[in-house]
């Protein structure tokens, strides 16, 4: 494979344990990748004009990374992926709060009564 600056270390330490933790870029990156998923996640329970936008924005955000996954050497990397798959549960989890917040705010209802 191709080594990217996501393989380099970026710092280590030795836990209790003894065992020595090595943190490479990419965990860095996907650890920001967790974190701005949850904030994306969070906020997706307002419904206004702009959150149709910003789910938008991400889905094609998605779909361009996707591409690139696919398309581009550099961006075949498990790294990689992982972000992509937080993009897809953003996209996911982006639309179906908004469409039960819409039908909260709408006076449906989320499950079905006999």
């Amino acid at each position: 494979g191709i080594l990217t600056v996501w393989d380099r270390e970026a710092f280590s330490f030795t836990m209790m344990s003894g065992a020595l933790m090595i943190v490479d870029w990419g965990t860095i990156l996907l650890t920001v990748g967790l974190v701005a998923l949850y904030v994306e996640v969070s906020l997706s329970a307002r419904s206004s004009a702009a959150q149709i936008v910003n789910h938008v924005f991400s889905m094609i955000i998605f779909i361009v990374s996707l591409i690139l996954f696919f398309i581009v050497p550099q961006a075949g990397t498990s790294v990689f992926f992982l972000l992509i798959m937080m993009m897809f549960v953003d996209v996911v989890a982006g639309f179906t709060i908004s469409i039960r917040s819409a039908r909260r705010d709408f006076g449906g209802s989320d499950h079905i009564t006999h």
